[in-house]
């Protein structure tokens, strides 16, 4: 198994538009407090909370260009319910299913989502004003 591999700008695009593929045209951004789990894969425990669920647009992403995708416009969360957001899944949709596509960790700086601050009040406007994935070459 290769421990260092590299890939081609055509195969990393491809495999992140079938992120995008995979979200659907109903995806969900949402924010959990707790530990974060060891991969998409992996049932959400009791102790993960929900801190706020942002809408994607229709279509979540742009194509996919040079190994990197960036979200189209995500709905603000007007009544967030509140936490410390610790990490972040995408869903194909909030109540219909629970299908994660993928994980990430939130912080304020170098983190795979970086916010001005991870406690949010009850009731809280929470905001992504911008968001892109990028596959390393």
């Amino acid at each position: 198994m290769a421990l260092n591999p590299h890939f081609n700008a055509t195969v990393r695009n491809a495999a992140l538009d079938g992120i995008d593929t995979d979200l659907g045209t109903s995806a969900v951004f949402i924010l959990y407090a707790g530990g974060q789990p060891a991969n998409a894969d992996t049932t959400i425990s009791a102790g993960n909370v929900s801190v706020a669920v942002l809408e994607f647009s229709t279509t979540a992403f742009g194509a996919a260009a040079a190994g990197s995708m960036t979200a189209n416009a995500i709905a603000d969360d007007s009544s967030a319910l509140g936490g410390t957001a610790a990490w972040f899944r995408l869903r194909v949709n909030a109540t219909a299913g629970t299908t994660a596509v993928a994980d990430g960790e939130v912080g304020t700086a170098g983190a795979d989502l970086n916010l001005n601050a991870v406690t949010i009040a009850t009731g809280a406007t929470v905001s992504i004003t911008s968001f892109t994935i990028t596959m390393a070459a």
